[in-house]
């Protein structure tokens, strides 16, 4: 077996070039995530305080309603001569969550990137509902203009 001597100029100038290639660490899903920003503001297009702004990840199989998909249909028995609907709910995914400022202001951290559904808003003020799409290390600004809610369609006997 042969042996190499190199010397202490030489050891140096090697690690030197180590160092510059670029050797870097793995990015982590930290380093990816993005951030959503923007303003939510009221019909009046005055600032919407302490407003819930959320995102929820597209595509999981959580984020469907009840009933809504294959394997959801609603089952019917009939107790005590009254047809009864069950529907049997999945459990819903934790959405990324903010409450604006006194400015209409909210920031949502550390959003991995994809496709997201979007709502702002309370039932007082008005709600926001949308699409977007976050991409790896992204800052969005995301502002959004509350509209009435719909009417609850009243109740039948």
């Amino acid at each position: 077996m042969r042996s190499i001597t190199i010397g202490a100029a030489t050891l140096a100038a090697f690690t030197l070039i180590v160092l510059l290639s670029g050797f870097s660490t793995p990015a982590t899903a930290a380093d990816e995530a993005g951030s959503v920003t923007g303003t939510v503001t009221g019909k009046d297009g005055q600032p919407a305080v302490n407003c819930t702004v959320a995102l929820a990840k597209k595509g999981a199989e959580q984020n469907k309603a009840p009933g809504s998909g294959p394997g959801d249909a609603p089952s019917m028995r009939v107790s005590n001569g009254v047809s009864v609907i069950e529907l049997q709910a999945k459990p819903r995914v934790s959405a990324l969550r903010a409450k604006t400022d006194q400015s209409g202001k909210y920031t949502i951290n550390k959003v991995p990137p994809g496709d997201y559904y979007y709502t702002a808003g309370n039932k007082n003020v008005g709600m926001a509902r949308g699409e977007t799409h976050v991409n790896a290390g992204q800052a969005l600004t995301l502002d959004m203009k509350l509209a009435d809610m719909p009417a609850a369609a009243p109740k039948g006997k």
